[in-house]
């Protein structure tokens, strides 16, 4: 195989696999969206004190409830300094 047909195909398989990055970046964007949505709901729905008593829960179950890292599982059930001012800090605004 010549050359110039190798980097032919290269050119082909970098291309391709640029496509996929371009659509897990579009999907990711979208979840992204979604879950921002999801917690705007959330938080509307439920009361301060009952919302906070779930974020509560879930980091006691192991999940960040801070903003930076929110729902994502804390690295062997160690303390978060942003998670536990997060909940032990009342919200500016808030009543």
């Amino acid at each position: 195989m010549k050359l110039s047909q190798s980097l032919a195909n290269l050119e082909e398989i970098l291309t391709a696999a640029l496509e996929q990055v371009r659509e897990m970046k579009a999907r990711a964007r979208a979840l992204e969206e979604q879950n921002d949505r999801l917690r705007e709901e959330l938080y509307v729905l439920q009361g301060a004190g009952e919302a906070k008593a779930h974020l509560e829960q879930l980091y006691r179950e192991g999940f960040h409830v801070c903003p930076a890292h929110f729902a994502r599982p804390r690295a062997g059930q160690e303390d978060c300094l942003f998670c536990l001012n997060f909940l032990h800090h009342p919200r500016q605004g808030a009543g």
